[in-house]
């Protein structure tokens, strides 16, 4: 009996995980497309590439 609610809530805890990960996904890809450099433009920083991230579809 213990081990099915401690099992009901980490899938409750997983679907809420999951759903915060859709919603900042989201929010990058605005932040991105809104804020993304002109074809040919690479960004360094520190002497590292920085990487537009494509959607997790």
């Amino acid at each position: 009996m213990l081990a099915q609610k401690q099992i009901s809530d980490l899938k409750e805890e997983n679907e809420s995980l999951k759903n915060s990960i859709k919603r900042l996904h989201v929010e990058l890809s605005s932040y991105q497309a809104k804020y993304r450099p002109p074809n040919g433009v690479k960004q360094v920083c520190l002497g590292l590439n920085l990487f537009i991230l494509a959607p997790l579809h």
